[in-house]
C-alpha cells in the first residue's frame, strides 16, 4: 500500500479529472502519478487568481495526459472559474472520476 492508497484506492477507473485550485494544485501530483501508472487517463484542470499562483504546473504536466489552465486575472488561459472546463468535460460523458482539491469558491 502506498501513501496515496489511503486517500483513494489506486486502480483503473478510466478517465480521471483532477480539479486543483491555488495551493491545492500541489496535492494532485502524487495521486495523479499513481493513478496514471494504474492505467487511467489523467485530465488536470488547474485554476488560480493569477499566473504566479499556478503552483506545480510543470509537475502536473508530467503526470497528466491533458492539462487545462485558468487564471482569473486573464494572465493564463481563459479567465473563467475552473468549474466551467470541468462541466465541459463532464458533458462529453467520458469522465469516470473527479477529484477536487483546493478552495472551491
Amino acid at each position: 500500500m502506498t501513501r496515496t492508497d489511503k486517500v483513494l484506492p489506486i486502480r483503473d477507473y478510466g478517465t480521471v479529472v483532477y480539479l486543483g485550485v491555488g495551493r491545492g494544485i500541489c496535492a494532485i501530483a502524487p495521486l495523479a502519478k499513481d493513478l496514471r501508472n494504474a492505467g487511467n487517463r489523467i485530465v488536470s484542470i488547474l485554476g488560480a487568481n493569477a499566473e504566479s499562483d499556478l503552483l506545480w504546473e510543470q509537475a502536473i504536466r508530467l503526470v497528466s495526459d491533458e492539462v487545462i489552465v485558468s487564471a482569473l486575472d486573464g494572465s493564463r488561459g481563459d479567465p473563467i472559474p475552473v468549474g466551467h472546463p470541468l462541466f465541459g468535460r463532464l458533458s462529453q460523458g467520458d469522465v469516470d472520476l473527479v477529484v477536487a482539491i483546493g478552495p472551491m469558491e
